[in-house]
């Protein structure tokens, strides 16, 4: 009985360039705490979350939420507060500073944030109202 061992091919080349790719563009992490007043809170995030600049033009989409599911999914939360994890695409050189806005549909309750002065290394820890 003999056996074949496959080995998938990667090309490391464009894997790198993929890499570069994204440290120039850069992203935005918004490590979030938001409030959980009651005895289960049940959170989500809209896809159509975004950063917006001093005039409210969307200048960053949501890329991935961490620790929190995405509309129309729920997810409970025990306890006082909820942790979870933006991750946004990268903000242009000239956006001093931003503020993030969830919009969704007309439901209540969207999240959203004070502005925010950006840092060098656009990794944001944001308490929620």
């Amino acid at each position: 009985m003999s056996s074949t061992i496959t080995r998938k091919k990667t090309n490391i080349l464009s894997k790198l360039k993929e890499l570069q790719q994204m440290e120039e563009q850069g992203q935005v992490i918004l490590h979030c705490l938001m409030p959980a007043p009651y005895a289960v809170t049940l959170i989500r995030i809209w896809p159509t979350t975004y950063l917006l600049d001093r005039e409210g033009q969307r200048v960053a989409s949501l890329v991935h939420p961490e620790g929190i599911p995405l509309a129309p999914t729920w997810m409970p939360v025990w306890g006082s507060f909820a942790r979870f994890t933006l991750v946004f695409s990268g903000l242009d050189k000239t956006v001093s500073s931003f503020r993030m806005q969830e919009y969704c549909n007309g439901e209540g309750g969207a999240m959203e944030t004070h502005w925010i002065e950006r840092n060098a290394s656009d990794v944001y820890q944001v308490e929620l109202d």
